[in-house]
């Protein structure tokens, strides 16, 4: 089992790859080792989810409620997290300002 920035890492690069479960299982691992970028990995948790609700045509809730929980766990948190718009869809920046209230063009 990979540990601490290893499962970090591992999820961001299956993400990218579209390997969006394999993401999400990282992420969790990630998440439950209590890791110092939580709120990274929560949010790209979250995209990994959202994309899987897109990919499912809308049809998947399950996906996206899992998805705006992750995000609203962010704002829970408390901070000032920036979400890497320049490297995620406009359709989940969508989902993400939903969940947490926010406005970002």
């Amino acid at each position: 089992p990979v540990t601490g920035e290893q499962s970090l890492r591992a999820g961001l690069t299956a993400f990218f790859n579209g390997e969006y479960e394999h993401a999400e299982n990282s992420l969790s691992d990630y998440l439950t080792g209590k890791g110092p970028k939580q709120q990274l990995a929560y949010f790209f948790r979250g995209a990994a989810h959202s994309a899987q609700f897109f990919l499912s045509g809308e049809k998947d809730n399950k996906q996206k409620d899992l998805a705006l929980q992750d995000f609203r766990t962010i704002q829970d948190q408390g901070g000032k997290f920036q979400p890497p718009k320049g490297y995620i869809s406009p359709k989940i920046m969508a989902l993400y300002s939903q969940a947490v209230g926010a406005l970002t063009p």
